[in-house]
């Protein structure tokens, strides 16, 4: 091949006049030159006339694959990855894409047309070298690193950190506990961690089982658990705690009945405690069940009542010793305003004022004396005299002693 300096040198003596003829094809090693009618260029097969150098890169154009750019040339450095055909060879320069993840190794091939898109399965190539590793698709720029497992998927030259292990507590103690032990359990969504425990502000130690904790006796008041998760890789992460209260002592109730002695069918009571506390209360043996601070009986009988009232505490404690009233229901069911010394409490009209009614058969003044034989009848004209009618004759009527005689 005619170098560039001969080319020029070719040049020069046509642009001087030189009369120079050379016969075509009696110039065996030159593929360009130049006579009094042109420059012409061996295509393989012809000369053809040359168009010239419009880069100025001392290749004709029809030599050079891109004559408006004079980086590229036959024979030009190939810069690979740019889809460009710097040296005219009708090939573009990639890099090596075994694992085809798009991402390529360092390792130089050519592409089979101008770009470093592959054509298809066979062409294994792309337009970078970022990949760390081009025998794993897994492992590349845009990869996910998983920490801790000491592989850099995405090529950043170093692993992911470990997440610090995270500790959950599952159970444990009521926030206010009538029991002086504790239970925990526990656990941590990593695998392969193990537990560490503490109690009260304690330095961290070995937990009494691989997922649970039970304390010792604890003392009344306010007490903090902490729990933490380690990790041979990232370490001890950060701890959980929960904290609650130890309370051993029962309440103390008080109740107080409302209203007279003796009281209605239907009677109110306040209760009260000497801690905060919900209450059970039991009415005449029935048992006891939650009632209200404000409690309010049912409708009950005559007679005599028991009330029983305990407070419970919100660690569970009940009082051992449950306030008691014993108290007399006497009601005044009809409204007469009598209530004990009320024959019939069903009746307003019967009472030990009424006025009695001489012809209804009733007690109405609750004398137990009924009708006429009640001697607030005596003179009632619904009520015949003793002496009238029969065998009998009064001697002396109105007296109360008879002196009876046939």
């Amino acid at each position: 091949m005619l170098n560039r300096a001969k080319r020029f040198v070719l040049a020069a003596l046509v642009g001087c006049a030189l009369a120079l003829v050379v016969p075509k094809r009696s110039i065996a090693d030159l593929t360009f030159y130049c006579d009094e009618t042109g420059c012409y260029t061996w295509n393989g097969t012809a000369w053809v006339p040359d168009a010239g150098d419009s880069d100025g890169d001392g290749y004709q154009s029809s030599v050079d694959c891109d004559d408006t750019n004079p980086a590229i040339y036959p024979g030009a450095t190939e810069i690979p990855g740019n889809n460009i055909d710097e040296n005219c060879d009708g090939h573009a320069v990639c890099y090596a894409d075994v694992d085809d993840d798009t991402y390529g190794s360092s390792v130089l091939v050519e592409s089979l047309d101008l770009d470093c898109t592959p054509n298809g399965p066979g062409e294994h190539i792309a337009n970078n070298n970022a990949d760390c590793n081009d025998s794993n698709s897994t492992i590349h720029p845009n990869a996910e690193d998983v920490p801790g497992n000491s592989i850099d998927e995405n090529c950043d030259g170093q692993d992911a950190a470990a997440a610090p292990p995270v500790a959950n507590i599952l159970s444990g103690p009521s926030l206010s506990s009538n029991d002086a032990v504790a239970e925990f359990t526990f656990s941590s969504p990593q695998a392969g961690v193990t537990f560490e425990c503490a109690l009260d502000g304690t330095t961290f130690g070995a937990c009494s089982g691989s997922g649970s904790h039970t304390t010792g006796t604890l003392v009344e008041g306010e007490h903090t658990f902490e729990v933490r998760a380690v990790d041979q890789t990232a370490g001890a992460g950060a701890p959980t705690g929960y904290s609650w209260i130890v309370d051993l002592t029962s309440p103390q109730t008080t109740l107080v009945r409302l209203g007279d002695t003796p009281s209605g069918s239907i009677v109110s009571f306040i209760l009260s405690a000497s801690e905060p506390a919900t209450f059970e209360c039991d009415l005449d043996s029935a048992g006891f069940v939650p009632c209200s601070p404000d409690f309010i009986t049912p409708t009950l009988t005559d007679g005599q009542h028991t009330l029983l009232a305990r407070a419970i505490d919100y660690a569970g404690n009940a009082d051992p010793t449950p306030a008691s009233v014993i108290w007399l229901v006497d009601a005044d069911d009809d409204g007469d305003g009598y209530t004990s010394d009320d024959c019939d409490d069903g009746d307003p009209m019967i009472h030990p004022n009424a006025p009695e009614i001489c012809s209804d058969a009733a007690d109405n003044d609750c004398d137990s004396q009924v009708d006429c034989l009640d001697p607030d009848c005596a003179g009632d004209a619904t009520c015949p005299s003793p002496c009238s009618g029969g065998p009998f004759t009064c001697k002396n009527p109105g007296v109360t002693k008879l002196d009876l005689r046939n």
